[in-house]
């Protein structure tokens, strides 16, 4: 009788989801690697910045920041705010990056090129980015260089800060002025996924079959217990 319990048990489709979907990737990278141990490239000091643009189209996680560098003493990496999509610039001007910086971190490069990857942890909300090397901010007081000698990905989209001859006008950001730099952000997208129609559907109909079940199987065995206790005779041993 129980093997014939079993064999009436419904089978029933469980859809599992989590609440959050996490995998590492790279948000931008402008550039594959090229070869490390170089001793020049693009200047990434006091007064002047480079920077790379990215797009973030969903709510986002950064993890690591990085790229093709190297030089003398410490340098700054910030990922900062873009005022809009295509060649828009950062919302601050260079002399302002403190204030608008969303996260930061110093590092002191190696004095030929290596590939650095630096722990900066930020999340961000969808929109337009860029992340930004370079010194005499954020404590930073070195020197620094970007080779230019890596095979660009895609379409990148780089600009950079100058000081103006003026002293009294302060640095401004530039579009464009370099290529082929390695500018390097890691981190995952954080969503929660809506079910289906057809998953929850599907979940319904199991739920439904074991509450048949149950009632079932309660339905049997009272009905069992009921024609044990009104059977004539049922526990006599027999002549």
């Amino acid at each position: 009788m129980r093997c014939g319990m079993l064999g009436r048990i419904p089978i029933v489709l469980v859809v599992a989801m989590s609440s959050t979907v996490a995998r590492a990737d790279f948000i931008l990278e402008s550039a594959s690697l090229g070869n490390t141990g170089q001793s020049s490239g693009t200047s990434a000091v006091g007064n002047q910045f480079l920077g790379s643009r990215f797009q973030v189209l969903q709510d986002t996680v950064v993890d690591l920041v990085g790229g093709h560098i190297g030089g003398r003493g410490s340098l700054f990496a910030a990922i900062v705010p873009l005022a809009g999509p295509g060649a828009n610039l950062p919302t601050a001007g260079p002399s302002e990056i403190e204030t608008v910086a969303l996260a930061s971190t110093t590092f002191s490069p190696n004095a030929t090129s290596t590939n650095v990857e630096l722990t900066l942890s930020v999340s961000l909300k969808p929109g337009y980015y860029s992340l930004v090397f370079g010194s005499g901010k954020f404590g930073a007081s070195g020197s620094g260089f970007m080779p230019l000698d890596n095979t660009e990905l895609g379409k990148p989209s780089y600009f950079f800060s100058r000081a103006n001859l003026d002293p009294l006008i302060p640095p401004q950001w530039l579009d464009g002025g370099f290529d082929h730099a390695r500018f390097v952000v890691i981190g995952h997208s954080t969503f929660r996924p809506v079910p289906e129609p057809t998953s929850l559907l599907l979940v319904g109909i199991g739920g439904l079959g074991l509450v048949g079940y149950a009632r079932r199987h309660h339905r049997g065995v009272r009905d069992g217990r009921d024609s044990m206790r009104t059977r004539p005779g049922s526990a006599a041993g027999g002549s």
